[in-house]
């Protein structure tokens, strides 16, 4: 194994460590009723690097973590480059998958579909009812077909292909019938991946009411559409999770212009390069998620 891998594999692992050290201890957090409050307590500083230490994976694909056990926070970040040769998008449901009438689809792991699909990098999505065979809470389109309508109280991911091959993302923060026939429109086998709520919109921070601390799943794009950023943040006895607000602030450090959240607590399930992270423990199987794979 070369230097680079291993470096990569030490990094990775110690993060899945953590996590499972997390269970020695105990955090508790106070009940927020504003904004001000919230960074007056959780001060941005201390769960906000000066910078990121990324580490390649693989060519376009880097990973990144930051834990303190102080703020008692941990996540991890992926930074995908969307314009590098050969990366390919895959999502469930997706590829075969039999439309169904009432949006309802069996439900997987996170970690399984990625093994099944060669995936460098998959996630979570949409968030979805309860069950065996489980809703779709808003849109789920895949290679242009459309598993699940959009729902306009929630935002969206949409990825196109441009002429060269290479694919570009843009937040949707309202899944209007407009707003998805639009991305289909310009590109018909256009994937939009379903979410919760738009936490940064043009550069800005939006402001949320209720304040809770949770594990959580989302996704920042740059401003030129070219660099997805992949937030994961975990939450245990010894990790409190973060709010929409405390995202926000994470995404735009790392330089996203627009991200949204996807469905987060005992949902949130990341697999990189190999290795499952989990959000929170237990975690349940998903209804909707998404990958990434490089081809030759």
């Amino acid at each position: 194994m070369n230097t680079k891998h291993t470096k990569f594999f030490y990094i990775l692992t110690s993060s899945v460590l953590l996590l499972a050290l997390a269970f020695t201890s105990c955090v508790t957090t106070p009940v927020i009723s504003s904004e001000a409050e919230e960074d007056a307590l959780f001060a941005p500083e201390t769960y906000i690097p000066q910078s990121f230490d990324w580490e390649n994976i693989t060519d376009g694909i880097a990973y990144t973590s930051f834990t303190s056990e102080q703020a008692q926070v941990s996540y991890s970040v992926v930074r995908i480059q969307l314009d590098t040769p050969n990366l390919t998008l895959c999502a469930y449901p997706g590829d075969g998958t039999v439309v169904s009438e009432n949006g309802a689809y069996p439900v997987r792991t996170v970690s399984d579909f990625a093994r099944e699909h060669n995936c460098l990098v998959a996630f979570n999505t949409a968030p979805f009812d309860s069950g065996v065979t489980a809703a779709l809470r808003g849109v789920h389109i895949a290679d242009g077909t459309v598993y699940s309508n959009g729902m306009e109280r929630y935002a969206a991911l949409a990825f196109t292909r441009r002429s060269d091959g290479s694919l570009r993302a843009q937040v949707i923060p309202s899944q209007t019938e407009e707003a998805i026939a639009a991305v289909l429109q310009k590109c018909s086998n256009a994937t939009v991946l379903g979410g919760f709520f738009a936490v940064v919109t043009d550069g800005k921070a939006q402001h949320f009411a209720h304040h809770s601390y949770e594990a959580r799943m989302g996704c920042g794009i740059s401003a030129d559409g070219k660099t997805l950023y992949i937030l994961m943040v975990q939450k245990t006895n010894a990790f409190r999770g973060l709010s929409y607000q405390q995202c926000a602030k994470v995404f735009i450090a790392l330089g996203c212009t627009n991200a949204l959240e996807f469905d987060g607590g005992h949902s949130t399930e990341l697999y990189v390069n190999g290795t499952t992270i989990k959000g929170t423990n237990p975690i349940r199987k998903q209804a909707a998620m998404a990958g990434f794979t490089l081809t030759d």
